[in-house]
């Protein structure tokens, strides 16, 4: 005799899912998804729905910086003696240090002038 299988996701899909809807990941794509529906719905702005939103996620966003810098303040140490264990020498970690100081913000200046250029009203 053979059990019938409930159509849909099983109960850990279930849960992904719900948890996936409820991060902030699955909210700023449910949010992109439907963002002009609800600008239509609401009679919003794309500022005032970007306004709105953005105030409610600041003190999300806040807190992942913060954890982020409480991360790399305690990974910095152990990282650098991991390169002095493996006998990577200063100089090395210097230059390696200066080519990371000198190439990001060059990387970063394409991104920076497009959203110069775009300004969403």
């Amino acid at each position: 005799m053979s059990v019938a299988k409930a159509p849909g996701l099983p109960p850990a899909g279930r849960f992904a899912l719900a948890a996936a809807l409820c991060s902030s990941l699955g909210q700023t794509s449910f949010i992109g998804l439907f963002g002009a529906e609800f600008r239509a719905a609401f009679d919003l702005s794309q500022s005032a729905l970007g306004a709105l939103y953005g105030a409610a996620q600041l003190g999300m966003i806040r807190g992942v910086y913060a954890a982020l810098m409480v991360l790399s303040t305690a990974a910095g140490p152990v990282g650098l003696g991991l390169l002095f264990d493996w006998q990577v020498s200063l100089l090395a970690m210097a230059l390696v240090y200066l080519a990371y100081a000198l190439f990001m913000p060059l990387w970063m200046v394409p991104g920076i002038r497009a959203s110069a250029i775009f300004k969403p009203c």
